[in-house]
């Protein structure tokens, strides 16, 4: 097999007499069919299931993230992995607000509201 070797013998089918008994066959070999790696899992032989290297990890697109606000009191990030766009991950953002400019007579005020979010230990 692909697995394991094998133990052959030569025998007469007249006397069931026994020779050569225990000669080893070698495992069969083959050329690897190799699967990439993904974010998820390594590299890997369809054939037999060698498994080379390590998954590649998600390669997060952090430039287009779509936010979802509700209100102005929670926002949540969905991002997703470069690699695989079926890789999604929702991330709640912390809420901060910013007095850009007081109210006067003359002009409203400005406030903003900012939503951040952590990933991966990056801001």
């Amino acid at each position: 097999t692909n697995d394991e070797n094998g133990i052959k013998h030569e025998e007469c089918t007249i006397c069931n007499h026994k020779q050569n008994e225990g000669t080893v066959i070698q495992k069969l070999s083959h050329v690897h069919e190799w699967i990439d790696a993904t974010c998820e899992t390594a590299k890997t032989c369809k054939t037999c299931g060698e498994v080379e290297g390590a998954p590649l990890g998600h390669d997060y697109d952090i430039i287009n993230i779509e936010w979802k606000w509700s209100t102005f009191s929670s926002a949540i990030a969905t991002v997703k992995c470069k690699r695989d766009g079926n890789h999604t991950f929702l991330i709640n953002g912390t809420i901060s607000s910013q007095i850009i400019r007081k109210p006067t007579c003359a002009l409203e005020g400005v406030l903003i509201y900012m939503a951040r979010i952590s990933l991966d230990g990056i801001w």
